[in-house]
């Protein structure tokens, strides 16, 4: 057995196997272990939807400001549309519906 060559390890194997006897010790052991599986899980899935949330905040400051720069500079809506698609990686008609959201309209 392994835990011959080491009194630490036999004195844990032991305790273990005490542990392991004891119904409502090892109940116990489960539920805090449960409870540390599930704390971790909340935190990591929070944190990616937090990055995501993010990320799509971000990008509409992004796809605003580079909407308003073509309109400083004299672009027209099909230069800006193609501008959109190239810097933020996204569709045509995604690209389009951020020009209707942020093109002004001509008064």
């Amino acid at each position: 057995m392994a835990a011959e060559g080491s009194s630490y390890i036999e004195r844990a194997y032991e305790r273990l196997t005490e542990i392991s006897a004891d119904d409502s010790k090892r109940l116990e052991y489960e539920a805090r272990e449960k409870a540390i599986r599930d704390h971790t899980y909340l935190m990591n899935y929070n944190l990616q939807k937090g990055l995501e949330e993010g990320r799509k905040e971000g990008m509409e400051q992004g796809i605003k400001a580079l909407v308003k720069f073509c309109r400083e500079y004299a672009c027209t809506r099909e230069e800006t549309c193609s501008r959109l698609i190239q810097n933020f990686s996204i569709s045509l008609e995604e690209a389009e519906e951020y020009l209707e959201k942020y093109w002004p309209a001509e008064v």
